[in-house]
């Protein structure tokens, strides 16, 4: 259907904010929406429409999200912000894949089953006929049986075992039937797409936990007190530099207001800043240095 042609693009348009991906993206959605609507005219059973209908789903979901890239990307929003607000779950669709893939390989079975038997009569008949005759016919029919297991049914399978194992997390498995010019080659070539997609989302995920790795490591061995305060004055950092400066633990102090526990003289700069961010003025804010005096735990006890 051309359904990882289509993310793949998607994905570029993120990361490059180029509007004539935007119009390729669009136009693949309303390819893939034509597809499906001349595979529903087929005569296909419920389980056939219901992966149609979440396939519509995941591209309906895709061609909303184009709408926020822009609004977004016009905005200001830097790639990695975009990408955050637009992920899109493409279960439903890879389950209506495999829901089609499922199908096709019950019509090759009823078509070698049809075959199976279109062979017995033939031998039955062989009986009155030549010896060479008969060997011709079962060699025909042999070879048909093979064409449509090599070329058809193990293609198929061995895409339905490689979605599984992807759908399992397992990203190094093999996917073949790639370099076909068929329709088993854009679904072969779809699935690579979704596979370097998970691997690109993976190591995403291992730099952010390197990255907030060194962060703690930086903040754990800070000669400094480093504490960080939300918009309402709670605390929410409370570095061990900290903690040997006032005197209360990590556990103590995050969850409770700076101003009550730490801070004896909170300057009004200060009570300006939390309540500009606490009501969202932070434009309005401005630049304000301000100094504030602290106590430890033992002159609170």
């Amino acid at each position: 259907m051309g359904y990882g042609g289509m993310i793949h693009k998607f994905k570029n348009f993120v990361l490059r904010n180029e509007p004539i991906l935007a119009d390729q993206v669009r136009q693949d959605i309303s390819d893939i929406e034509n597809t499906i609507e001349q595979y529903a005219a087929l005569k296909i059973n419920p389980a056939e429409h219901g992966a149609l209908n979440g396939i519509r789903k995941i591209l309906g979901a895709y061609g909303s999200a184009l709408t926020t890239i822009e609004r977004l990307e016009k905005g200001g929003s830097i790639p990695s912000e975009v990408d955050r607000v637009v992920k899109i779950n493409d279960r439903p669709a890879l389950d209506g894949l495999a829901t089609l893939n499922q199908a096709a390989l019950a019509e090759s079975a009823v078509d070698a089953q049809a075959v199976t038997a279109a062979l017995t009569r033939v031998t039955k008949l062989s009986w009155a006929l030549s010896g060479t005759i008969t060997g011709m016919v079962l060699f025909l029919a042999v070879a048909f049986l093979f064409l449509i297991r090599v070329q058809i049914v193990r293609p198929i399978t061995s895409i339905t075992e490689v979605m599984t194992q992807l759908a399992a997390g397992d990203l190094d498995v093999s996917i073949k039937s790639t370099d076909r010019t068929n329709e088993l080659g854009d679904m072969a070539r779809s699935v690579e797409v979704f596979k370097q997609t998970a691997i690109q989302r993976v190591r995403a995920d291992e730099r952010r936990i390197e990255h907030e790795e060194r962060y703690r490591l930086i903040l754990d061995g800070a000669a400094d007190s480093i504490i960080t305060i939300s918009e309402d004055g709670t605390i929410v950092l409370f570095n061990p530099a900290a903690e040997s400066m006032f005197g209360y633990s990590a556990e103590e102090a995050i969850g409770k207001n700076a101003k009550t526990l730490l801070i004896t003289d909170f300057h009004e700069s200060a009570t300006n800043i939390i309540e500009a961010l606490a009501s969202g003025n932070e434009e309005g804010m401005g630049t304000t240095e301000c100094e504030v005096s602290g106590s430890t735990r033992a002159e609170n006890s």
